[in-house]
């Protein structure tokens, strides 16, 4: 009995630390990525790519999100790129995706962020390499997926149980090497796909989600500080 008080007095005290830390540290990294510039939409951070908050904070009416690989950041500089010829308030790009950046991971990424999209439509890139017999390669996907994407597609109602379980179970294939990650994802199925665990599971999920992409600082995520909107 006593070791049952203590445990439930911990589980208390953890969902009580993560949601003050959600009303308070998430709410000013969030603030922090709200700018009036496109900074944030053409920043080529992995941060950005990973973080459901940054991306959905930066997607207004007047932004058409567009998806590739690594064409989108070799080409930045380039005068021919989004950034050079939609930088207006009126009309913007969402810019996601770096290299390695292929169809599993842009699928989890749109389907955790179409709820911010007003403008229903979504421009994607392709690159012949996603198509190679062997699929992405394991490191690849460890690197470029997001954690909290794969969380939220998974608890978007709008997508279907089949289509749900076809991605979780190529995530699982793919990280079946990384035993943490594997973890992970199993468990996901296991809740969202196969209805075992609790509410209290999926809510734990949720309140840590803010935390898992890497640490943001300003230098990483604003590539473009001087960056002029045209009107």
């Amino acid at each position: 009995m006593i070791k049952l008080k203590a445990f439930l007095l911990s589980l208390v005290l953890v969902i009580a630390t993560l949601a003050l830390l959600n009303v308070t540290y998430v709410k000013k990294i969030d603030d922090y990525y709200k700018v009036k510039d496109n900074s944030i939409r053409y920043s080529t951070s992995y941060e950005k790519y990973k973080s459901r908050d940054i991306l959905t904070n930066n997607i207004t009416p007047n932004t058409l999100v567009l998806m590739g690989s690594s064409e989108l950041v070799a080409t930045i500089n380039e005068d021919y790129h989004p950034n050079k010829i939609f930088n207006y308030n009126d009309f913007n790009i969402m810019q996601i995706g770096t290299s390695y950046s292929q169809n599993i991971i842009q699928a989890t990424t749109l389907s955790s962020i179409e709820g911010a999209m007003s403008k229903r439509k979504v421009a994607i890139v392709e690159s012949v390499q996603w198509f190679e017999k062997d699929g992405t390669h394991q490191d690849a996907f460890l690197n470029k997926a997001s954690q909290e994407h794969i969380f939220h597609m998974l608890d978007n109602e709008k997508i279907s149980k089949e289509t749900k379980e076809k991605l979780i179970n190529r995530i699982i294939e793919i990280t079946k090497g990384n035993k943490q990650q594997n973890d992970i994802y199993k468990k996901y199925k296991s809740y969202f796909i196969e209805g075992k665990g609790t509410i209290i599971d999926k809510k734990l999920w949720n309140l840590t989600m803010p935390f898992i992409p890497l640490s943001l600082n300003e230098n990483s995520m604003k590539i473009m500080p001087n960056q002029t909107i045209l009107h």
